[in-house]
């Protein structure tokens, strides 16, 4: 555990290094690392007889190597470390969940046969299948050899949307993977058993068919491993969680069945069909998201329609984040009370005005929906400012989930013209929005309303609609406080995902000149808020929820 401690807290190093592209210190490290701890190993086990104390010198070796030769390398990069921050180590810990899961099912996969040996056949066979199994070992050392100075130029592809270029490097290195692959099969079909025999001294003439197909098994799991990186810099690790656990499932049964039927020959078998079958699996996931970011994306489908209300202060700032985009969108802006103030920000930035007669708030809201003509369509709050890239990953999200009913963003307050990342407020909506945190599965109705039965989690300005997913009224009802709450329960009902971008891509502002703290005020809020939740739970539950969710309405107050 020690040792593994220490490796870990060296591959961070390694991560900053490769990233500034010292790779060859990386390099310098390991073979450093490795030739001392081999030497020290063999010298202490020698001297002292005692395995304990042998491994701990390989752990001590590590550690010294890292603080006086990597740590040394890192100072001389010039970084620049945030202050920590809950949020993201919590979604670190999240998002790196996945990898762990196919991480560790990788090491039942590769053992599943040596556990079915060990179960049915004797030590005699176990010995022979773990000698045939070192060239496997081998492949897949070449595999990592090949990927990890590559690593880098991956992240730099997909940061710039080199999609074509990444498709190119990934398909020449495990075409690398395969060449040697080949080349290994056929020294191994002339030489591999005569070396074997050899170097560990048993006869292994009947095991030539056993060594070539977990030969050719490991070079589908080397191209298996270089695709396994790129979907991890694609963010798509829920996908490889679940390969892992689809193969772990069939190798859990083949194996026993064929051991005991084939003996050594059963368990290369089973053990190539699951690399055959997560190769497969890889090929498809790969060819599938490498379609879908090379299709020619248009950000035209979007529009930000600025709902416009009497002399706002902030109006002018909001105009500016919704034209200051990564991608060029659609900008409109739609009011009830037109005024000077309005015209004269519309001529400035050559900006169309709708206009229509005050109806409800939901009504207003519906119709600014309507207003926007294109397949995507963000109502901006004149109040509330956008990050730089909200309609890029807006429409990105729609095309890779097409028949979302809305897509929105996770959000910061804007509370006395500062940025608030983090309260008690948002913490709670970020908890209630867990449910969602797994894209393919926020179709699902019951998650979908698992968000919204303690409250409204979802920002209304951070929603994107799909509008030819919607009907045509998703705002309009009789109230004034709830009308996105509404509208969300009403939606959730209906087939379609809601996609949760789990990044903070909007400010929203608070203010007591706001309509939401106005409306609290009056102690509209609360009445609604009851209406509300017996939409969700049984009478006594909602009253008893109501009057807890009363009190946090003092969090819409501006703190000085």
């Amino acid at each position: 555990v020690l040792f593994r401690l220490i490796e870990s807290f060296g591959e961070i190093l390694y991560g900053f290094i490769q990233k500034h592209n010292k790779l060859y210190q990386v390099g310098i490290s390991m073979f450093l690392k490795g030739f001392f701890s081999v030497i020290l190993f063999f010298l202490f086990d020698l001297i002292t007889k005692n395995l304990f104390i042998s491994i701990a010198v390989i752990s001590i070796v590590n550690l010294l190597i890292i603080l006086f030769y990597d740590l040394r390398n890192v100072r001389k990069i010039n970084l620049s470390f945030k202050k920590f921050n809950k949020e993201s180590f919590y979604k670190l810990l999240f998002g790196g969940f996945f990898i762990f899961i196919f991480t560790f099912l990788t090491q039942y996969v590769l053992n599943a046969s040596k556990y079915s040996i060990d179960n049915f056949l004797a030590d005699k066979d176990q010995t022979i299948y773990g000698i045939i199994l070192m060239p496997a070992t081998a492949m897949v050392l070449c595999a990592q050899f090949l990927v990890q100075p590559f690593l880098t130029k991956v992240a730099d592809y997909l940061k710039n949307k080199k999609i074509k270029e990444l498709y190119h490097l990934t398909f020449k290195i495990s075409f690398y993977v395969f060449l040697i692959g080949i080349c290994a099969l056929i020294f191994c079909y002339f030489l591999g058993v005569p070396i074997l025999e050899l170097i560990y001294g048993v006869d292994l003439a009947d095991y030539k068919i056993p060594l070539l197909l977990i030969v050719g098994a490991s070079v589908f799991f080397g191209i298996s491993y270089v695709l396994s990186n790129v979907l991890i810099a694609l963010r798509k690790n829920f996908i490889q969680a679940v390969m892992y656990i689809i193969v772990s499932v069939m190798a859990f049964f083949i194996s026993d069945i064929l051991v005991i039927r084939y003996e050594i020959l059963g368990a290369s078998l089973s053990y190539f069909v699951s690399m055959l079958v997560l190769f497969l699996m890889y090929a498809i996931a790969f060819v599938y998201y490498i379609h879908k970011m090379s299709m020619n994306i248009d950000y035209n489908i979007h529009t930000f329609v600025v709902l416009a209300y009497k002399e706002s202060p902030y109006l002018e700032d909001c105009i500016k984040s919704v034209l200051n985009q990564s991608v060029k969108s659609n900008v409109l802006i739609a009011t009830t009370t037109m005024n000077s103030h309005i015209a004269d920000l519309a001529k400035k930035y050559d900006l169309d005005v709708v206009t229509t007669k005050h109806t409800t708030i939901g009504g207003d809201f519906d119709f600014a929906l309507s207003s926007g003509k294109t397949k995507l369509v963000t109502i901006a709050h004149q109040d509330d400012i956008y990050e730089y890239k909200y309609a890029e990953e807006v429409v990105n999200n729609y095309y890779e989930f097409p028949k979302s009913l809305i897509i929105f963003s996770d959000y910061y307050e804007i509370r006395n013209d500062k940025k608030v990342y983090s309260n008690l407020n948002l913490r709670i909506k970020r908890f209630l929005l867990l449910s969602l945190s797994i894209k393919r599965f926020s179709g699902i109705k019951n998650l979908k309303r698992n968000a919204l039965r303690l409250g409204c989690s979802i920002c209304c300005p951070s929603v994107t609609f799909v509008k030819e997913n919607c009907p045509s009224k998703v705002f309009t009802c009789d109230m004034k406080s709830n009308v996105d709450w509404y509208a969300w329960e009403k939606l959730s009902k209906k087939k379609g995902n809601f996609i949760y971008i789990n990044n903070k891509l909007m400010g929203h502002r608070i203010d007591d000149s706001t309509t939401t703290t106005d409306i609290i005020n009056q102690g509209i809020r609360t009445k609604e808020d009851l209406v509300m939740f017996k939409k969700f739970w049984p009478k006594r539950i909602a009253i008893f929820l109501n009057n807890f969710y009363r009190k946090s309405e003092s969090s819409n107050k501006v703190r000085s």
